[in-house]
């Protein structure tokens, strides 16, 4: 857990621990470690291929990782179904690029 400003302690809403994805031959993310805390909005911004909508495709459950965990709030949604799935992404606003 981490503090605020005020000293305050922040909760981790979602959290990517090592994931590594593969697609075909190339290897897209490589040990990505991520935290986003309840309340936070997060941008990622990067060049083209960098792994962007792939890193969110795994939040919203749209790709599974090779290896590592998603987590959302407590639960690891890397082993959910597609019903688990569909509650979380409940709890997820994602806006893509040419969405």
């Amino acid at each position: 857990m981490d503090n605020d400003l005020n000293g305050e302690p922040r909760i981790v809403s979602i959290r990517l621990e090592e994931i590594q994805k593969h697609l075909g031959t190339q290897h897209v993310l490589r040990g990505v470690d991520l935290d986003i805390f309840s309340g936070e909005t997060m941008v990622l911004i990067g060049a083209s291929g960098g792994g962007k909508s792939v890193i969110l495709k795994h939040i919203t459950g749209l790709m599974r990782p090779d290896s590592g965990r998603v987590i959302i709030g407590k639960q690891d949604i890397s082993q959910l179904n597609e019903k688990g799935l569909a509650l979380i992404r409940q709890k997820v606003g994602v806006l893509f690029q040419n969405g």
